[in-house]
């Protein structure tokens, strides 16, 4: 890189050397007149893609970001350009201020650099430099180091960056361009090492110095390239292609990736195909130049593209949250890994460095470091409990680099993070014990036996363990037979946790049953005893785990039902064939009774019986009565394989245990049989009253009764104390009914139960029942709620739940909670009596403030929910106009009036003479929903003033203009005083109306005339400018302004020749009582005055000296 001379203010060329002396001087001259702002990185940055260092591999030739991407050079633009660019300040926010002066430059005129739209791409950058012009000074102009701040002792000497200021020469000196300017040419093609490249008239260029007076330096003749697969070909078809030019050659990007470099009498070099290294490797060259990357701005080439980029290095887009695993387990480390990401598919990473916190919704958290040049890093979290929700929500908090993406987290559980994958990371309870159940107390040697494994969270199984797990169930007992085997492996897959095992005892031990365990567990219970067993019943630590087997019994097979519902199912009597392990039929073609008992296992308890063929089974056979352990002889007719059908009936929920028995008589005396199974009956559908009556207020709760209910309505007492599985819970929902239409909003139903509040768990029913208090709809209408099962099935039987209160807006109609007004004042802080107010608003709002959008009076809802409002002013006496608010004003939960419109309320003073006053504007619809603070909501104050405009009298010069004083007024409580407040004021020339010319002698007069300016009140006084009528043309004329709305003004003079109405009614008052403002007593006159021509000030007023003494 050739180092560069400049003219100094002295006219003599100065070294880079010098210019360093200089500037150090400069910096202890002046201490820091020309210094850059003082502000910490990551706001602009310059870095290069060099050139120097770029390499080949298989054809293409990368270039590499300078030093690596961990020195882009964070500057600003200097203070100067903040004087030349002052609407690109932005006052305590330095990093849009950098942002606004780079761009401001960059698109400006003042730059000395390629000014042309001939050109790819603008070329701005001379070696580490830019430089541009002062308009406020042609003479001397700035130069900037974007790259000094990287020099040894650079911040010392130049601070960051580098500002100088010298006399650079603007108008070209000899040759095809003599006496041009370079600022806005646009045959200034590319700003060189030392030289301006100019487009000469017959397509070839010349090369000026602009260090050295703007000095022709050399003028080629070529006007085509010379070899190369552009030989031949003329320079002016191809400068669309140019770039930039440096170190004695020019650059030409053709396409995305092919740059032609040529000499300075364009003579071929090279031509590769090119790519960009470090973190633009997902764009093409052209994508730079074009200025298509995200955060970059192609400035020139200096040995390589330079680019300006904003806020940071590729800007961090996203942070993404990845785990090998789908699930973690509670109290075990998890390794969750962070990756910086630039871009919304994370196809560019973000290597600048970001810090932070990995924080879970518990309370768990890990602090992270991605460190500089790297885009991920791992930490591993623990969460300590399992959380009832099942998962912890996953966030980021404290992070050193905000990003700018939305959403800002993506998340990945076992699967590829995506912007819609959900951040909440599953989270299960540990292995607590295993349980072993059947669903028969005992089995037979001639049919296997299902045996369902599973991993338990807690004592009561109430969370799972899903984690994954593997062992062997055995069985167990001297002489006894299995097939396949007395051991078998199981193994429950991760995110599961049940497993059966199909086994059967073939040959029964002396002691009549198996015992059954679990060995090679792959997880340890924490839990002791480990094994649960449930045998024909609920799992339990005490159960017992020997198993009966016999070889004879009853099959009975009853599947699982909706509570009170009929029924059928089957019972098989059956005994082990002589010579096969299969069952063959103990009965056939005959009717035996058999005992039937039920028994309750989960829950544990219960009120009602089962019956069955129309017999309770309990002692006195009451429908009313719990099951009792006695039990009901049911006839049953068998067939020729062994199998009688019959009905039953559960006014109930839950699993239930149903046993048969049969003791021999007559020619089956001795045998005994028996048989168990379980079932489970599910509610028929949920019940939803007891809802809050209408009307009900959005945001405020209400209440509802949800009954787990039986096919014949009746609650269903045991729903509720049910061992439930983590996801039975009860999701309450909404459906909005009305209104409908393109406006309307279904808003949302908070809640416990409701998707986005508390879970309302089975466990908070009692008698079937339970009562939501605090349900909340945040719109206005009608709807209905819904429950149904989170897990949609209840207790795992396949049966979802579901009920609501119907499709017709069971509930409500809802009405808003209060009004907010708002509103602007027409003239700043303040408004006139008798103003209307420049914008106003009433908004309908739910209880927490947020907008009823269904309060809507427009033709896009139906029905309108909307009302007319009435107006009514608070803390002034006075009237209101209008007083009222129509229902179709109302868009969305919001009337906006602004001004200019008909419906814009205006507060006028019952007395003109009334001080300020504090007024507040209350709203109320005809429901009673109000504004009133007191009752919620809200209403914006503004400052009321009486006000006037007063014109005085003035005389002077007929030969000079007359400035005529205005000043606006308001009553304070005692005088007409100076609004200072009033910068709003205005009115046309057409509304200042002149009359009654008359001569110095008082005659009537048509010889002279004059003309007023219009007039802008500012802190309170303004002025009326007359023009001069001429030497010679004395006399007065009488001055009224227009403030109605009609041609005519109300001024108490003679003449009320047509004007203009300046629409500014409020600023009348009394001003006078002669001709028309006789016998007027009210504050309904335009201000007028007198301007007399020709008359001068008093020779006793004329001074020569004055001084204030204090």
């Amino acid at each position: 890189m050739h180092h560069r001379k400049g003219v100094g203010q002295w006219g003599r060329p100065i070294s880079r050397f010098w210019q360093i002396g200089l500037g150090l001087w400069l910096m202890l001259a002046w201490h820091g007149l020309a210094l850059a702002y003082n502000y910490a990185g990551n706001y602009t940055f310059a870095a290069r893609w060099n050139e120097w260092g770029r390499t080949t591999s298989g054809g293409i030739t990368t270039y590499p970001e300078e030093f690596g991407n961990l020195n882009e050079y964070d500057v600003c633009p200097p203070k100067e350009l903040s004087t030349m660019f002052p609407s690109a300040v932005v006052p305590g926010n330095m990093q849009q201020t950098c942002n606004n002066l780079w761009k401001a430059l960059i698109e400006s005129s003042y730059g000395l650099s390629s000014s042309t739209s001939k050109t790819r791409a603008k070329d701005l950058s001379e070696d580490w430099i830019i430089d541009f012009v002062d308009p406020s000074d042609s003479i001397n102009n700035y130069w900037f180091n974007w790259y000094g701040n990287q020099y040894f002792g650079a911040p010392f000497l130049w601070g960051n960056p580098s500002v100088l200021r010298f006399v650079y020469p603007l108008t070209l000196s000899g040759g095809p361009h003599n006496g041009e300017s370079v600022l806005g040419n646009s045959n200034l093609l590319a700003f060189s090492d030392k030289l301006f490249v100019m487009l000469d008239n017959d397509g070839s260029l010349s090369y000026y110095w602009y260090g050295v007076a703007g000095l022709l330096y050399y003028d080629a003749p070529a006007t085509k390239f010379t070899n190369g697969s552009w030989n031949g070909q003329t320079l002016t078809s191809k400068l669309q292609y140019m770039i930039g030019a440096e170190q004695s050659a020019l650059y030409f990007l053709e396409g995305p990736s092919t740059l032609h470099v040529f000499d300075y009498n364009l003579n071929w070099q090279r031509t590769e195909t090119v790519a960009l290294g470090n973190e633009l490797s997902g764009y093409t060259m052209g994508d730079l130049v074009d200025n298509k990357i995200p955060g970059y701005t192609y400035i020139g080439w200096d040995v390589g593209p330079i680019v300006i980029g904003v806020t940071a290095l590729r800007p961090l887009d996203h942070i993404e949250v990845t785990t090998a695993s789908t699930s973690g387990i509670a109290g075990v480390p998890n390794t969750f890994t962070l990756k910086a990401c630039a871009t919304a598919d994370c196809s560019t990473l973000y290597t600048r460095g970001v810090t932070g916190t990995l924080l879970m919704s518990d309370g768990s958290s890990a602090a992270f470091t991605i460190a500089s040049g790297s885009s991920t890093t791992s930490v591993s979290l623990t969460v300590a409990t399992a959380p009832a929700a099942g998962y912890v929500a996953t966030s980021l908090s404290g992070l050193s680099m905000t990003p700018i993406g939305t959403p800002s987290l993506y998340c990945g559980f076992g699967v590829t993070a995506t912007s819609s994958s959900s951040c909440n990371y599953p989270v299960y309870a540990p292995l607590h014990h295993v349980s072993v159940t059947t669903s028969a107390s005992s089995g037979l040697t001639c049919t296997p036996t299902i045996f369902t494994i599973q991993a338990c969270g807690d004592a009561a199984c109430s969370t799972t363990y899903v984690g994954g797990l593997s062992g062997t169930l055995n069985l167990s007992g001297a002489g006894a037979t299995v097939k396949p085997a007395s051991s078998n492996a199981f193994s429950i897959s991760a995110g599961a946790s049940t497993q059966t095992v199909s086994a059967q005892v073939t040959v029964v031990p002396g002691t009549g049953y198996v015992t059954v365990g679990v060995s090679g567990l792959s997880m340890t219970p924490s839990g002791s005893p480990s094994l649960y067993c449930g045998l024909g019943v609920a799992a339990s630590s005490g159960g017992t785990c020997n198993y009966s087997v016999n070889t004879a019994g009853l099959l009975l097979s009853v599947p699982n039902q909706v509570s009170e519902t009929s029924t059928a199912f089957t019972v098989t009597a059956v005994k082990q064939g002589t010579s096969t392990a299969s069952c063959t039929p103990a009965f056939a073609n005959v009717s035996k009774t058999i005992n039937f008992k039920c028994s309750y296992s989960n829950p544990g308890t219960g009120t009602l019986p089962v019956r069955v063929a129309g017999a309770a089974l309990n002692a006195g056979n009451s429908v009313a009565s719990a099951c009792d352990g006695t039990g009901a002889g049911v006839s049953l007719s068998f067939d020729a394989s062994g199998m009688a059908t019959t009905s039953m009936l559960y006014a109930d929920v839950g699993q239930v245990s149903l046993s048969g028995s049969y003791t021999g008589s007559g020619s089956d005396a001795g045998l005994s049989m028996s048989g168990s199974t379980s079932f489970i009956a599910s509610p028929a559908s949920f019940g939803i009253s007891g809802v809050t009556a209408a009307p009900l207020t959005a945001g405020n709760a209400f209440s509802a009764t949800v009954t787990a209910r039986n096919s014949a309505g009746a609650a269903t007492p045991n729903f509720g104390k049910e061992s439930a599985v983590t996801s039975d819970y009860v999701r309450l929902s909404w459906t909005k009914y009305r209104p409908t239409g393109s406006n309307a909003s279904s808003g949302t139903l908070s809640g416990t139960g409701t998707v986005v509040s508390p879970t309302l768990s089975s466990s908070s029913f009692s008698g079937g029942a339970v009562t939501v208090n605090d349900l909340k709809w945040s719109e206005v209408g009608t709807g209905d709620i819904a429950a149904s099962l989170v897990s949609g099935s209840y207790l795992g039987s396949g049966n979802t739940v579901t009920g609501s209160t119907g499709s017709t807006g069971a509930v409500g109609a809802f009405q808003p909670h209060h009004f907010t007004v708002g509103l602007t004042p027409a003239c700043g802080t303040f408004v006139y009596s008798g103003q209307p107010l420049s914008y106003f608003t009433v908004t309908a709002a739910n209880a927490t403030g947020g907008t009823t959008s269904n309060y809507d009076g427009t033709v896009n809802t139906s029905p309108n929910y909307a009302k007319a409002v009435t107006l009514t002013a608070q803390g002034a006496t006075g009237s209101l106009s209008p007083s009222s608010i129509s229902a179709s004003s109302f868009v969305s939960g919001v009337a906006s009036l602004s001004s200019g419109s008909s419906t814009t309320p205006t507060f006028t003073f019952t007395n003109k003479l009334t001080a300020p006053a504090s007024l507040a504007l209350r709203a109320t619809d005809t429901s009673g929903v109000t504004s009133n603070p007191a009752s919620g909501g809200s209403e914006q104050t503004v400052t009321v003033r009486s006000g006037r405009l007063k014109l005085s009298n003035a005389f002077g010069s007929e030969k000079s203009s007359l400035s005529m004083a205005v000043q606006a007024q308001y009553w304070n409580g005692k005088a007409w005083v100076i609004n200072g407040s009033d910068a709003c004021t205005s009115l046309s020339a057409g509304s200042v109306v002149l009359s009654g010319y008359v001569d110095s002698k008082g005659a009537s007069t048509s010889s002279w005339s004059t003309s007023s300016s219009s007039l802008s009140i500012s802190g309170g006084n303004g002025t009326l400018t007359l023009s001069a009528p001429g030497a010679g043309s004395t006399g007065s004329v009488d001055i009224a302004l227009n403030l109605g709305s009609t041609t005519t003004d109300q001024s108490c003079l003679a003449n009320h020749p047509a004007s203009t109405g300046a629409g500014l009614s409020w600023l009348r008052s009394q001003n006078g009582s002669a001709n028309a403002c006789a016998g007027v007593s009210t504050y309904d006159r335009d201000p007028s005055a007198r301007a007399t021509f020709g008359v001068y000030s008093p020779e006793s007023k004329k001074l020569i000296f004055i001084r204030d003494l204090y």
